[in-house]
């Protein structure tokens, strides 16, 4: 039987964000979901505030449980390895629209629509974004239907993807019936 690891450390968050504020120490780019520790917790089981900082899921993946010899050390590390995976090519988790890492979302894992539904931002107003959808259109990839999987993405569990799946392509053949070619 493995025991699970105290979490006692979360109670820090408020306190880290009035320090550090909501964007990750290390990137400065992303919203802060997560408590990184400077010296990883397996290192010295160190879960005191001073050790600790905010970070975005990626940054702190990325660190995972290297040892550096100070904080600059590390975020070094960090911004060389984001730097190396930026432009990445993702499909978001929650509507299942292709778009490029770092071009149109911050967030490796929600395209810039999510992204601003989840974090309350402007990121699907850029003409990157705009430009994109243009490109998708070309391309037979129907953003639209991508918006019905959005909007009714709460009636799916998180690992549900076969569910998800048929929901997109369920959009895609109400999109297709009811294009003006289809009906006249």
């Amino acid at each position: 039987m493995t025991t699970r690891r105290p979490w006692r450390y979360r109670r820090y968050w408020d306190q880290l964000i009035d320090l550090y504020g909501r964007l990750c120490y290390y990137c400065r780019e992303e919203i802060a979901t997560t408590i990184d520790h400077v010296i990883p917790n397996s290192y010295d089981f160190d879960d005191t505030i001073e050790n600790l900082v905010p970070a975005c899921a990626f940054c702190n993946q990325l660190a995972s449980d290297k040892h550096f010899e100070d904080i600059e050390q590390k975020t070094q590390f960090i911004l060389t390895r984001r730097s190396y995976k930026s432009s990445r090519r993702a499909i978001c988790v929650d509507c299942y629209l292709p778009f490029w890492y770092r071009v149109h979302s911050p967030s490796l894992f929600l395209c810039a629509e999510c992204y601003d539904r989840q974090y309350d931002t402007a990121k699907a107003r850029k003409p990157q974004w705009l430009q994109w959808l243009v490109e998708l259109r070309a391309a037979d990839i129907i953003p639209e239907a991508h918006a019905v999987l959005r909007m009714h993405a709460h009636k799916f569990r998180s690992t549900d993807r076969i569910g998800k799946t048929n929901y997109l392509a369920d959009a895609y053949d109400r999109y297709y019936r009811n294009l003006p070619e289809n009906n006249g």
